[in-house]
């Protein structure tokens, strides 16, 4: 289960709204936090807007992110093979 954003409504910030998408698509903070190497204070602030990421963290959480959106469009694209395969089979 994705951990709640510790802030209410939208994230405040560009660098809060991309840490928030890798937070779903990872499924966790602490998996989050250890990929970008970010202390859970360093992530608390980030994701409350008090601090942007800096440009070497942004290539890192956007390499992140298409790597992850990557894996899951594989992942979506083998099942939907075995989805046709089985279809074939019983049609």
């Amino acid at each position: 289960m994705v951990d709640a954003v510790p802030i209410l409504g939208h994230p405040p910030t560009t660098s809060a709204r991309l840490l928030a998408m890798a937070m779903a698509l990872l499924g966790e903070r602490a998996t989050l936090g250890e990929h970008m190497k970010f202390s859970d204070a360093e992530l608390t602030a980030l994701l409350s807007g008090e601090r942007e990421l800096t440009w070497t963290e942004l290539d890192l959480l956007t390499t992140l992110l298409v790597r992850e959106q990557d894996r899951m469009i594989a992942q979506n694209h083998d099942l939907v093979e075995l989805l046709r395969l089985r279809a074939t089979r019983q049609g």
